[in-house]
């Protein structure tokens, strides 16, 4: 079946049109993955083995290097230049390698959870086809969200020492308990005040405001520029229950990705210790890598779906966008019933 993202055939299911705290929302990301984590981890894999591919071979090189003294001798005696613009070169196809199937693996598990949320049947060729029609807004969002961070994180090394540190996180400290303790004491002044002297407070809470850029280009299919403004009007006023929703769901994906490997390495130390050749060696690495691979496979999922719902959420409570999507199912003119008599029954 073909997708169809936000659309009136396909309003949201009755299930996520209440407003969902912060646990009742990652329990609907969980029990969502559950019930179809089959289709989640097809989708994660189309985009997530290229990239997994590329580390698994970038870890068995370095091995090889490591292992071979004669082979890194010989990669030290060529000319300077020539090391520096091969590294370069590496890198930045890697970099951009990953980049592109990480974007793409976002917005196609986005575009899957959205259908999912709308009671519609994705396809891999439906939500990956979406994905590569909205490829460059995907880019260009996430370069300016890249780029403005990187300036907010240069400014608050400058206002960490101004504030000399220590003094900045007593005051943000300070500030934050008025606000929880107080609500009536909420004013912009004071939120700022907090925001600039918390230790790298500025690209933390811009960082979140700026974080429903994904959903909005696939769910609104909206600019990039402008999908950037649309994530702060929504998360205005919801910003600790974004943020919360956000840091817990990414420890979750965490723990799931990274205690595999962990598990695996327990193993490969012990083998590491008796035997040290080189088959040996590239082995163990090609067997870490693939692991993390897996793993990401399996359960990277939940984070974005999790990310795709609160944005969902955030629209209910914000615009009541469940609400208008109500009024016009029940709007919709009736379906055209022939004249004459019932014979039906004859």
């Amino acid at each position: 079946m073909a997708l169809s993202i936000g659309s009136d055939k396909n309003a949201l299911q009755p299930r996520y049109r209440r407003l969902l705290g912060v646990g009742a929302l990652l329990d609907e990301s969980v029990r969502l993955f559950r019930e179809h984590w089959r289709t989640f981890a097809a989708t994660s894999a189309i985009a997530l083995v290229p990239g997994g591919v590329l580390n698994v071979g970038l870890g068995l090189a370095g091995a090889a290097v490591g292992t071979q003294p004669a082979l890194a001798t010989s990669l030290v005696t060529q000319p300077t230049a020539l090391l520096v613009a091969g590294a370069g070169g590496a890198v930045l196809v890697f970099i951009a390698v990953n980049l592109i199937f990480s974007v793409l693996w976002t917005a196609a598990v986005t575009g899957t959870t959205d259908s999912y949320l709308r009671a519609a049947r994705p396809s891999i060729r439906g939500v990956y086809g979406l994905a590569l029609r909205r490829l460059p807004r995907l880019i260009g969002a996430g370069l300016l969200v890249s780029l403005g961070l990187a300036l907010l994180t240069l400014l608050s090394v400058v206002l960490v020492a101004v504030t000399l540190g220590i003094l900045g996180m007593l005051i943000a400290a300070i500030g934050l308990l008025v606000w929880w303790l107080k609500p009536t004491a909420r004013r912009t002044w004071l939120k700022w005040l907090i925001v600039l002297t918390a230790p790298f407070g500025l690209p933390t809470y811009v960082g979140v405001r700026w974080s429903m850029f994904v959903p909005a280009i696939i769910v609104e299919d909206v600019g990039a520029l402008r999908s950037i403004g649309r994530s702060g009007e929504l998360v205005q006023g919801e910003w600790f229950r974004a943020a919360s929703v956000l840091g817990v769901a990414s420890l979750i994906v965490g723990v799931l990705v990274s205690a595999p490997a962990y598990l695996i390495d327990i193993p490969l130390g012990v083998l590491s210790l008796a035997r040290t050749d080189l088959g040996t060696t590239l082995a163990q690495a090609a067997l870490r890598n693939a692991v993390a691979v897996a793993a990401q496979i399996l359960f990277a999922s939940i984070g974005t779906i999790a990310y795709t719902l609160l944005f969902v959420d955030l629209r209910n409570r914000r615009e009541g966008t469940d609400l208008a999507e109500r009024l016009a199912q029940l709007e919709a003119p009736l379906p055209a019933r022939p004249c004459g008599p019932d014979l039906t029954h004859l």
